[in-house]
C-alpha cells in the first residue's frame, strides 16, 4: 500500500515538473518578463502545497528554478550560469517557493486538524445527546455500543458492564475477553494510534464499573486520546443512570409488592373474620337455648 503510495506521488511530481516547464516555455514564446514568470512559478508552488505534500512542493520549486533558468537566464537554454548573481537569485527564488510552500503546508494541517476537531465535537455531542435516551432500556450496554460504533463510524467497539457481568460487543473486535476484563480491573493496555485500538477503565469517581476498547476504520483519524477519555466518560454516566434508575425501579417495585401483599391479606383476613362471627353468634345462641 505504501509502495503504491509513493509511486503516485512520484508520478504525480513528474508531472507537476512537466506543467511547469510547459507554462515557462508558453510564456518565453508570447515574450512574457522573467518577474511575471516567476510569479507564475511561485503560485504553482503554493498550489501543489496547499493540494498535496511537501515533495511534490520541493519537486515543482525545483523544476521553477530550473525553466527559469533555462528560459530566463544567459546563456538562455542551458542550465549554466555565467552571472554569479543569477545563481544568487535562483537560490534565493527556490528558497522562498520552498518556505512558501511549507508555510502553505501547515495552513492546510492546521486546517485539517480544525475540522476533525469539529467533526468529533459533532459527534461527541451527537452520542451524549443519544445516551441519554438509553437509559431506560433494558440492556443499555448492546444499544451503548452500537451508537458508539455508528456515531464515530467504528470497525469495533466492546462494553464490560462489571455491576451487571454482562459482556457487549459491535463489529468486528480483535480483543478477547480477558483482555477487556483486564482493562476494567486496572490493566493498562497502551494506546495504539497506527493500528487504531484505544481501550479505557469506567469510573464512577474511584469506583471501577466495567471497561471500553474502541478500535477505529483503517486510515482514520477521528479519534484521538481527548475524544477517547470522553467517550469513556459518556460510557460511564450512561451505565451509571441506567443502574440507578433500575435500582430506583427495583425499589419501586418492591415498595407496591409489600403493598400488594398488606392489601391481600388484609382483604383475607376480612373474608375470615366475617364467617368466624356468624359462627360465634350461632355457637352463643345455640348455649343459651341447651341452658333453658
Amino acid at each position: 500500500m505504501k509502495f503504491w503510495k509513493i509511486i503516485e506521488r512520484f508520478l504525480r511530481s513528474t508531472t507537476l515538473a512537466f506543467v511547469v516547464f510547459g507554462i515557462n516555455d508558453a510564456a518565453f514564446h508570447v515574450h512574457g518578463k522573467a518577474l511575471t514568470a516567476g510569479l507564475v512559478n511561485l503560485f504553482l508552488v503554493m498550489l501543489a502545497a496547499f493540494h498535496w505534500g511537501f515533495l511534490e512542493t520541493m519537486i515543482t520549486a525545483l523544476a521553477a528554478a530550473a525553466s527559469l533558468d533555462y528560459f530566463y537566464m544567459t546563456p538562455i537554454f542551458s542550465l549554466y550560469e555565467r552571472d554569479p548573481q543569477d545563481w544568487i537569485s535562483s537560490g534565493i527564488f527556490l528558497a522562498i517557493a520552498l518556505t512558501a510552500g511549507k508555510i502553505a503546508e501547515r495552513i492546510k494541517a492546521a486546517a485539517h486538524q480544525l475540522r476533525n476537531e469539529q467533526q468529533r465535537m459533532k459527534r461527541l455531542y451527537q452520542a451524549s445527546r443519544d445516551i441519554v435516551g438509553l437509559a431506560r432500556l433494558s440492556n443499555v450496554g448492546e444499544y451503548l455500543t452500537q451508537l458508539i460504533l455508528d456515531t464515530f463510524q467504528l470497525k469495533a467497539v466492546s462494553l464490560w458492564d462489571m455491576r451487571e457481568s454482562r459482556l457487549c460487543r459491535s463489529g468486528q473486535s480483535t480483543l478477547t475477553n480477558n483482555e477487556l476484563r483486564d482493562i476494567s480491573s486496572g490493566k493498562i493496555i497502551e494506546d495504539s494510534v497506527e493500528k487504531g485500538t484505544f481501550g479505557r477503565t469506567l469510573q464512577i469517581g474511584s469506583t471501577s464499573i466495567g471497561a471500553i476498547h474502541l478500535e477505529s476504520q483503517q486510515d482514520a483519524h477521528i479519534l484521538d486520546t481527548h475524544t477517547i477519555d470522553a467517550i469513556a466518560s459518556l460510557a460511564s454516566l450512561a451505565l451509571e443512570r441506567a443502574y440507578s434508575l433500575n435500582t430506583e425501579s427495583s425499589a419501586e417495585a418492591a415498595k407496591k409488592s409489600e403493598q400488594l401483599r398488606s392489601s391481600i391479606l388484609d382483604g383475607l383476613a376480612h373474608a375470615f373474620k366475617t364467617p368466624l362471627a356468624t359462627i360465634q353468634s350461632a355457637s352463643s345462641g345455640l348455649l343459651e337455648i341447651t341452658d333453658r
